[in-house]
């Protein structure tokens, strides 16, 4: 991995947890256009960004608050 690459792969990396600036962005996007490597990486970054973000708004709706926990345990056979 050149120096290039490893910088597009920082900018890549960035661009998940904050707007890039105008020049990064530039960057980033001519890197991509010539290095098919780093494209593929970038695309399978945002997934996994996306599959992990969207696994996160699962689990805060199926979390249970306490009167739901209280009355399923209710229910439950006791030993």
């Amino acid at each position: 991995m050149n120096h290039f690459c490893r910088q597009a792969s920082r900018l890549a990396s960035d661009r998940l947890d904050r707007r890039l600036r105008w020049g990064e962005r530039v960057r980033l996007g001519l890197h991509l256009a010539m290095c098919g490597l780093c494209r593929r990486n970038a695309r399978a970054l945002l997934r996994i960004h996306r599959v992990v973000s969207g696994a996160a708004a699962d689990e805060e709706r199926w979390r249970l608050d306490e009167a739901r926990r209280r009355r399923i345990a209710e229910g439950l056979p006791r030993e």
